[in-house]
């Protein structure tokens, strides 16, 4: 055998078997009692014990010893289970070097019309029959096999004499799933939850937001408090607002828009389909020469639009007050009116026009049903509109010509926003 080989082994027995020849423990788990007068519920009574036995044996400290050896014991002990344990049974216990012994007992209860199972776990310390940790959980079936084995990761470190710091978690909204390194614990908002010194991954869990995971790390005996703002998952977006219109280039009197918007959010993107129409006209005038002196045109604008916005949240963590920023692109379209019939032999005229633009702005409450948003955009011509203006009329002759018109504006505003779950 080479010697690399060799320290390699000698490696892997020191990390395995170290921890168990430095502090070994063991503990014996009874089947719990079933204190319903539902037979259905009997399941319970060796299931709980084993999954207490799964929790244990990862650990690299405590050993269970399999319950299938200790025979006319174990049911010695289930057969005098009323709270405490026969001391005659404890010793028969120590005599199988066992170090705790793990019992309790289960019943049905009713909380808002839902079913909950109740469970009441005890350890006792073998060697003086003292009850040394006990701890109540309650839960659906969904959730309270994670509850035992959250309830087993702190009965574990509390044999081992590990210093446990209280934990407090707060979310917003509340009402979320806290699992810590897999296990769930509780939900927010978590109050004093023991944890051990060391590194854990903590998960939120919310229908509707976005899986939360972060690294915990506990390096001190002092209280942790973590406050974690979830993101909304998916939603649809129902926004209605209104914006205050002005032009950069033109001579157009600034006018207020009336917006409606559809967007639907995946994780950090948004993605909106918004219709924008004016309420009002905006006037415009151009002057065309006429023999010694010069004519006022004036023309009257309405505008719509149909655009597309690509908006970026750009926060890891969601807040009540929520800054964003985009890109927007869209068909403008634009009434003309006023238009001197007698040279165009029309009244009215439709201009299009596409455009780009910036955004920016912030939505206040966005985790919740109804928010507002403050927003403000620049908007620049793409593809510039086309007008036909006359040009001159030189003693009777009239020439005209085609005008191009670039509508680059800045858009100030605000609104409400319904947030809709897509699911719903």
């Amino acid at each position: 055998m080479s010697l690399k080989i060799f320290f390699v082994l000698h490696f892997l027995f020191l990390f395995l078997f170290l921890p168990k020849l430095v502090y070994s423990k063991s503990l014996v788990v009874l089947n719990f009692e079933n204190k319903t007068a539902k037979s259905s519920l009997d399941f319970f009574s060796f299931l709980i014990p084993e999954t207490i036995n799964h929790v244990v044996t990862k650990d690299q400290v405590i050993d269970s010893l399999e319950r299938e050896k200790l025979g006319e014991i174990l049911k010695e002990a289930e057969l005098q289970q009323s709270g405490l344990i026969d001391l005659k049974v404890l010793e028969k216990i120590k005599l199988l070097k066992a170090d705790f012994l793990v019992f309790g007992f289960y019943q049905e209860t009713v909380e808002s019309e839902i079913k909950k199972i109740s469970i009441n776990m005890r350890i006792v310390e073998v060697s003086s029959g003292k009850i040394i940790f006990s701890d109540n959980i309650a839960g659906d079936l969904s959730e309270i096999f994670s509850k035992i084995e959250s309830s087993t990761t702190k009965m574990l470190a509390l044999i081992k004499g590990e210093e446990l710091v209280p934990l407090n978690v707060f979310s917003y909204p509340i009402g979320a799933k806290v699992y810590l390194d897999g296990i769930l614990v509780g939900k927010t908002p978590l109050f004093n939850y023991p944890v051990s010194k060391g590194r854990a991954e903590i998960i939120l869990l919310k229908d509707n937001y976005q899986k939360h995971t972060q690294e915990l790390i506990v390096d001190s005996s002092k209280k942790i408090n973590l406050e974690i703002n979830l993101f909304i998952q998916k939603q649809f977006d129902f926004s209605l607002g209104y914006y205050y219109f002005r032009n950069l280039t033109l001579d157009l009197e600034e006018n207020f828009l009336l917006g409606v918007r559809v967007g639907y959010r995946f994780s950090s993107w948004q993605i909106n389909l918004e219709y924008l129409n004016s309420l009002a006209e905006s006037e415009n005038s151009y002057y065309y020469e006429v023999p010694y002196d010069q004519q006022e045109d004036q023309r009257d604008y309405i505008f719509q639009a149909a655009n597309l916005s690509f908006v970026y949240y750009p926060l890891k963590k969601e807040s009540k007050i929520f800054p964003y920023c985009g890109l927007t692109a869209g068909y403008w379209s634009f009434w003309e009116k006023n238009i001197n019939y007698e040279f165009f032999g029309r009244d009215e005229d439709r201009l299009n026009s596409i455009s780009w633009g910036l955004l920016t702005g912030i939505k206040i409450l966005p985790s919740t049903n109804a928010s507002l948003f403050f927003e403000f955009r620049y908007l620049g011509s793409l593809i510039k509109a086309e007008r036909e203006v006359v040009d001159r009329i030189d003693f009777g002759l009239l020439n005209k010509k085609k005008e191009k018109m670039d509508f680059s504006a800045l858009m100030f505003g605000g609104g409400f926003s319904l947030n809709i779950d897509w699911r719903n």
